[in-house]
């Protein structure tokens, strides 16, 4: 019969952010922090409804839309895979995985919005020269 040999060092049952994953220098924070601090903007034009299913944040369905065009993924459903299993990509839509159902509604009733938020990131980047 054997021994069990148990190793103290080992740590067990690390439960690590996402920002410990990605590194620190890495657009998706920039990206992240300027959607986020442009808020206002984004529910000046989305309404939400105070009835039903509670929604996702649309800071946040921004993000992550931007965050894919940049790293130019086309499709809803292969978006929303990325969302569920890609570090980066679940940091830009706060860990929320969306549906490909739920992006595509949301660019059929809010697609100008993300094309301002879209252009505006891109001044915003171009002004302080961020790659």
């Amino acid at each position: 019969m054997g021994v069990k040999v148990v190793d103290l060092k080992q740590r067990k049952g690390y439960c690590g952010c996402l920002d410990d994953e990605i590194p620190s220098d890495d657009i998706v924070f920039l990206l992240t922090y300027f959607v986020l601090s442009n808020k206002d903007r984004i529910y000046e034009v989305v309404d939400i409804k105070e009835k039903g299913k509670p929604v996702n944040p649309p800071e946040y369905l921004v993000s992550l839309l931007i965050y894919s065009a940049l790293r130019h993924v086309d499709g809803t459903d292969e978006l929303a895979e990325m969302a569920r299993f890609h570090q980066k990509f679940r940091y830009a839509c706060g860990d929320l995985q969306p549906s490909g159902r739920v992006l595509r509604k949301f660019m059929q009733d809010y697609g100008n919005l993300f094309k301002q938020m879209f252009s505006s990131y891109l001044k915003f980047s171009v002004y302080f020269r961020i790659n």
